[in-house]
């Protein structure tokens, strides 16, 4: 902590400029370590710190962990108001959201490591030597061999791969939606009354690409759905102008009940998923 009452981010990485460049002193000088800036919160006149990290100001001596989330805390005096504006507080869920649902019986296990932010460091070497072990021997036991590789690419995409202003990481995503689109028409799958479920949808390139391509079908009763569990800004499926063709749900994996969701007249239902991540990678 600085002369000044304020603390200075660690030497040796330039922190993420103040929110408030015309007024630094409205924001609170808190360094969050773990994202690399200071804290965004406003803070009161004559105050350095918010109401959560001033944890020197007498008025704060009360403060507990909130009930619904213990990574941020909220004076005891207010707790009633506060529980029922805070954000953490569940909603209803919808028919479709069942917890656990599609997991394993440690699926409740398993959440409480997320909670507790386990990291591949911290598995006791005996556990991690004997998983590693497990799975080399499921391995060779299953004779898997060589996968085979099919790669299509769709025409729909032949303007946008041929756009030389377009860089590496943007063409390495426009060549595996190409390909996963190029293989979903080989298999024969683009058909009337079918319902096309994106998994881990992300910003939804592919169901972008996918609905574009239904849109200048003749196909009828189709139906693409997102599935993510993140919230995304700059979502590319909001240029899709039949908005009764897509449907995004936030959701886990593990928790969706696909019969359950209102999909209108659907006889067919086609999972793609070009990135999932952790437990989903199941699937």
């Amino acid at each position: 902590m600085s002369s000044s009452g304020t603390e200075e981010p660690p030497s040796g990485k330039r922190p993420k400029l103040n929110p408030d460049q015309s007024n630094p002193e409205s924001h609170c000088q808190h360094f969050v370590q773990r994202k690399k800036r200071f804290c965004k919160m406003t803070v009161a006149r004559g105050k350095s710190y918010c109401g959560e990290h001033d944890v020197h100001a007498s008025e704060n001596a009360d403060r507990i962990p909130c009930p619904l989330d213990p990574k941020h805390s909220v004076s005891a005096a207010k707790l009633e108001k506060h529980l029922k504006i805070c954000n953490a507080k569940e909603v209803d869920r919808p028919a479709f959201i069942e917890p656990g649902v599609n997991a394993l019986s440690d699926y409740e296990d398993d959440q409480e490591d997320v909670a507790a932010g386990l990291k591949l460091a911290d598995v006791p070497d005996d556990e991690l030597k004997a998983a590693i072990e497990k799975i080399s021997k499921l391995y060779d036991d299953s004779r898997i061999g060589m996968i085979d590789q099919l790669l299509k690419e769709h025409p729909a995409f032949k303007q946008e791969l041929a756009n030389e202003s377009y860089g590496p990481q943007t063409l390495k995503h426009l060549v595996q939606s190409a390909s996963l689109l190029g293989i979903i028409e080989h298999e024969g799958f683009l058909q009337s009354e079918t319902a096309f479920v994106e998994f881990g949808a992300g910003k939804g390139q592919v169901a972008f690409w996918l609905a574009t391509i239904l849109q200048q079908s003749a196909l009828i009763n189709t139906k693409v759905l997102l599935v993510d569990r993140a919230s995304h800004r700059h979502k590319k499926d909001n240029k899709i102008e039949d908005r009764e063709l897509i449907q995004r749900v936030r959701a886990d994996i593990a928790d969706l009940v696909l019969n359950k969701l209102e999909l209108g007249a659907i006889r067919n239902v086609v999972g793609v998923g070009k990135h999932l991540c952790g437990g989903a990678t199941d699937l």
